[in-house]
């Protein structure tokens, strides 16, 4: 078996681990929708909160939020594979979380607000012993 492959438990996912998989999902699909709109259409649909902190600083540094539409797309994609690894209790999973969850703060407002909640439910020992494949 490589290190790559999951690990198979009698133990069963805990309500965290399923609330960062639904949370990283929906922070996702958010990204990746952003993304996509803002490359098709040009314009950057927002969010609940207004303007999201991204298209802020592109703004501020006199780029275009057209440029940040490709990294949204990336992002919000890797949030499905990252959660589904961590999922299947995938040594790289829990890390690879971590990193979309400080990645995605940046976004601000909704999906800010995600990842703060998945970065909190990481850290929980029952979430760390699943994904060390303990």
């Amino acid at each position: 078996m490589t290190t790559t492959q999951a690990v198979a438990s009698p133990e069963r996912p805990t309500v965290s681990l399923l609330a960062i998989v639904i949370l990283g999902f929906v922070a996702g699909v958010w990204m990746a929708w952003q993304g996509l709109a803002t490359r098709l259409t040009g314009n950057v649909p927002f969010g609940f909160g207004g303007q999201e902190l991204w298209v802020t600083l592109a703004l501020a540094r006199g780029l275009s939020p057209a440029a940040f539409d490709w990294p949204l797309v990336i992002v919000g994609t890797s949030w499905w594979g990252a959660t589904l690894g961590l999922w299947m209790r995938n040594k790289w999973g829990w890390p690879v979380t971590l990193i979309l969850g400080l990645l995605s703060l940046l976004h601000l407002w909704a999906v800010t607000l995600m990842a703060a909640a998945v970065l909190v439910l990481l850290f929980l020992p029952a979430v760390r012993r699943w994904g060390r494949g303990e």
